[in-house]
């Protein structure tokens, strides 16, 4: 007699250290020449806070663009971290940064924002530079910035030029 085996029901096996590896593995690139070369019009004046509702408050009620960096907290090694999204909203900075705390708290709908709340809610600093100028294409800087660093959060906020290569970077 044969079984039936549902697909849907995760295995109770003890993750491995190669699951957990994986699990944790982040793609990052480091390229002098496109970080330099990564140049616009308005200056960004990038201020932080660490991730989380004790920050609302702090994040400007204005249009701009904003960044998600790890930075594991509380360790011996020198500080770090690794930017892993850009970001950019017309509406108001908050909002939107209300929503990705909404997100971590509820679940977000993009697997790699759950994934990075789950693994990484303690250790993210969440970056926002606001922009006064209604006529600044914000989605070009968008762009400009995720070209330089390729964000591991990042799936379709490239140029052309990059979402074309994406697939063998990552591979």
């Amino acid at each position: 007699m044969s079984r039936l085996i549902d697909l849907t029901v995760k295995k109770n096996d003890p993750k491995t250290h190669v699951d957990f590896l994986r699990e944790h593995r982040l793609n990052v690139f480091v390229w002098p020449d496109a970080w330099r070369d990564a140049n616009v019009a308005n200056q960004l004046n990038w201020e932080k806070v660490e991730f989380g509702i004790d920050a609302v408050n702090d994040v400007p009620e204005q249009r701009g663009l904003y960044a998600f960096r790890i930075c594991v907290k509380n360790t011996i090694l020198p500080p770090h971290g690794v930017l892993v999204y850009f970001g950019e909203t017309s509406r108001t900075l908050r909002q939107r940064y209300k929503e990705y705390v909404r997100d971590s708290q509820r679940g977000a709908k993009r697997p790699r924002f759950e994934n990075l709340f789950r693994l990484w809610a303690d250790d993210l600093d969440f970056f926002f530079a606001p922009i006064d100028d209604d006529n600044c294409d914000l989605r070009a800087i968008e762009k400009i910035l995720s070209d330089a660093v390729i964000p591991h959060c990042s799936i379709n906020d490239f140029s052309a030029e990059i979402r074309r290569i994406i697939p063998v970077l990552r591979g």
